[in-house]
C-alpha cells in the first residue's frame, strides 16, 4: 500500500542520515506508531519488492 512505501522511504532516509538499522527501525516505529514486528515486516516486504523488480535489468 501507499503508506508502506512512505514508511520505507522514511526508513531509507534514516539510514542515509547515518543511523544504524536498529536505530532507523526504532525511529520509524515511533514516528508511525507501529510495533517492531510491523516495521520489520514492512521493511522486509519493501526490500523484497525492490529486489524482485530490479531482477533482469541490464545495468
Amino acid at each position: 500500500t501507499g503508506s508502506k512505501i512512505c514508511i520505507h522511504l522514511d526508513y531509507e532516509d534514516c539510514l542515509a542520515k547515518g543511523m544504524t538499522v536498529m536505530k532507523a527501525k526504532n525511529t520509524i516505529r515511533k514516528m508511525w506508531s507501529l510495533t517492531q514486528k510491523e516495521v520489520d515486516d514492512i521493511v522486509k516486504e519493501q526490500e523484497q519488492f525492490l529486489q524482485d523488480s530490479s531482477q533482469g535489468e541490464l545495468v
